[in-house]
């Protein structure tokens, strides 16, 4: 981090005057992108907060219990790969295997109502603070999970959004005029 400056000029030093104001874009849109998603995350996690509260409140826990409970999960929901599933799931498990059928009915509930939450808001809160639709950001979370799985799905939609602001900044006319050139030229080439 000290030698951020130091480094930075170092490479900008390297770099032709007209790539540099491309990669001053791209470094840009790409700050804000991050930005945004980290917001829309947070504003995820304390949805979800909410719903655990709530749901512990209705199943009788006392608020001592419910604030640490609420925290480790909140915070387990936003990671991809583990998800308030990672706690709830063993915890509803444990609870159908030692005879407390109410609380392990309570918290399958509970975990089926933050999933269904997590799967309906999280396309339209992501796509709100980014900058695009619900629609659009959910094409782009799915085709992110096709691609590369769970990462895929986690930088699908900062990364299709840093692309479509490129593309409307004009940063991409010279590549697409020379596939125009290419493709103009091998027509011709193939009608000789």
């Amino acid at each position: 981090i000290a030698d951020r400056k130091r480094i930075s000029r170092f490479i900008f030093g390297k770099i032709n005057e007209s790539y540099k104001e491309k990669l001053k874009v791209i470094l840009q849109e790409s700050k804000v992108l991050i930005n945004a998603y980290i917001i829309s995350q947070i504003k995820l996690m304390f949805c979800v907060a909410i719903i655990l509260t709530i749901g512990f409140l209705i199943l009788k826990f006392k608020i001592a219990t419910i604030v640490p409970l609420v925290a480790v999960i909140a915070f387990f929901d936003v990671l991809p790969i583990f998800g308030a599933g990672t706690i709830l799931i063993p915890w509803f498990i444990y609870c159908f295997l030692t005879g407390n059928y109410h609380l392990g009915i309570g918290l399958l509930v509970l975990y089926l109502v933050i999933t269904g939450f997590r799967q309906a808001a999280s396309p339209k809160i992501v796509g709100q603070q980014i900058g695009i639709g619900a629609f659009p950001s959910l094409i782009l979370m799915y085709v992110g999970y096709l691609i590369y799985s769970w990462v895929g799905l986690i930088i699908s939609v900062p990364l299709g959004v840093l692309i479509i602001n490129l593309y409307n900044k004009h940063f991409f006319d010279s590549f697409i005029e020379e596939v125009k050139n290419f493709i103009k030229e091998t027509k011709m080439m193939i009608k000789e």
